[in-house]
């Protein structure tokens, strides 16, 4: 059995890649600033090894990319977070009244999960390989809109991304993969980087149809384990990208620069995966101690790998993913809980909280405590064991052990809202929810039903 933390996490990433089989896969940690571990696996499409200069596809990992170019360009003065969006992008119409730089980094503008429903179900943020690539402002027909008020709410939003890639372009006066060669690939030796490239590991050999990102600046890039390595050293010394700059609670995880970000143990954790075409890929980063994992495959893994990076950073740094022990003797909040608690209104931009939750949780009564069920799955009712007395509770579930705190309002006693990580869910009556709104449908349709069996035998 491993001994040491680094020989742990060797190990997480071995069994890892057994379980996976990728045809292809790379992965790298690093320790206190030092390459410690590589794992280069598989055969590229030509039937030559793949070794740490062979690149994949990156995905959504994209973003750390494109927001470490806008955070180079905050250095230089060219922009600042509190740059108005509006007033730096030329090409096509921003309809985002109030959005700001931050807000495009963050993913609080108020774009949604795609611009619209026919998008979201087409995918249309990639298109087949054979096909000529749009610009930005032909994609988009000359317009993006807003779906909510800048600031209102989270919401992961690729098109946020790709504004951000358009306006690294703008202000440079070039195109944007010329920008993000100029701005981060050369100065940090990323030699193998580069944007929709036809040639790399496992490119059309497994997928039937490769496919290239409309959106480049968002889901396009595609990289090396080498120039990965050395995006992450560049990481340590970026506090801008790792700070929490969209943060419902101090308890919460956050959102920083194009990376996910929370604190575990008091050692502050950043990572973010992407997936695109048959390849996926992850990112993990502890700034404190200079650690990091980065793992590369050409197979789908729905997130997969972001769990693997992030479990290896926190061996690494002698940290454990399971919570502390409830504290059994701390106070806890005697405020009403009980309700059905919703996003505010917008199905765009709670795609993310439909597919976790069904569109929301309800809270009930448990013995002495509370309980949670998602709408997604209404009979399981789990647990909620208080972790941060007096209002945080915490709920075991496939990805973990997320925190829930609860908004009180001092003068009632109840809850009015719950915060789950990024989301915030609003308290609302109960016939508002999925539930109750398909047993109304169901008594209509029985009651249609027996007056039209009436009418029929009279």
């Amino acid at each position: 059995m491993p001994d040491s933390p680094s020989a742990r996490a060797e190990a997480f990433i071995n069994a890892a890649h057994e379980r996976l089989n990728a045809p292809a896969m790379v992965a790298a940690l690093i320790h206190e600033g030092r390459l410690i571990y590589t794992l280069e696996a598989g055969e590229a499409p030509d039937g030559t090894p793949v070794t740490a200069q062979t690149a994949f596809r990156l995905g959504a990992l994209t973003h750390a990319l494109t927001a470490y170019a806008i955070t180079r360009q905050f250095a230089a003065g060219a922009l600042t977070p509190q740059t108005p969006a509006v007033d730096v992008v030329h090409s096509f119409d921003l309809g985002a009244d109030g959005a700001t730089i931050g807000h495009l980094l963050t993913h609080t503008a108020g774009l949604g999960t795609a611009r619209s429903l026919r998008a979201l179900v087409r995918h249309d943020a990639v298109q087949p390989a054979s096909r000529a690539m749009p610009t930005l402002a032909e994609h988009y027909g000359g317009a993006l809109h807003a779906r909510t008020r800048a600031g209102e709410k989270w919401c992961f939003s690729n098109d946020g991304y790709a504004v951000l890639g358009q306006i690294l372009a703008d202000i440079t006066a070039q195109p944007y993969a010329d920008a993000m060669r100029e701005t981060v690939f050369a100065p940090l030796g990323m030699a193998h980087a580069g944007f929709n490239a036809p040639t790399i590991a496992g490119g059309g050999r497994y997928r039937r149809r490769p496919v290239n990102a409309v959106l480049v600046p968002a889901l396009g890039a595609c990289a090396s384990l080498d120039d990965m390595v050395r995006f992450a050293v560049a990481l340590f010394d970026a506090p801008q990208m790792t700070a929490p700059h969209h943060q419902l609670d101090p308890r919460l995880p956050a959102m920083g620069y194009g990376l996910r970000v929370e604190e575990v143990g008091g050692q502050r954790i950043a990572w973010l995966n992407g997936q695109i075409g048959g390849f996926s890929a992850a990112l993990c980063i502890a700034p404190q101690t200079q650690t990091a994992a980065i793992l590369m495959a050409n197979k789908r893994t729905d997130g997969g790998l972001g769990t693997v990076a992030r479990r290896a950073v926190l061996g690494l740094c002698g940290l454990s993913d399971e919570p502390p022990p409830a504290d059994d003797s701390a106070p806890v909040t005697s405020a009403d809980l009980r309700g059905y608690y919703a996003p505010s209104a917008g199905l765009l931009t709670n795609v993310e909280v439909w597919s976790a939750y069904g569109g929301g949780v309800n809270v009930a009564r448990r013995g002495a405590g509370w309980a949670l069920s998602a709408q997604i799955d209404p009979m399981e009712k789990r647990a909620l064991t208080p972790a941060h007395p007096p209002d945080g509770f915490r709920y075991r579930s496939a990805g973990g052990h997320p925190l829930i705190v609860f908004d009180i309002d001092a003068a009632s006693g109840r809850a009015r809202a719950l915060h789950i990580g990024l989301f915030t869910l609003y308290r609302r009556p109960r016939w508002h929810s999925l539930g109750w709104r398909l047993m109304l449908a169901t008594a209509a349709l029985l009651l249609a039903f027996g007056l039209l069996v009436a009418a029929i035998i009279a």
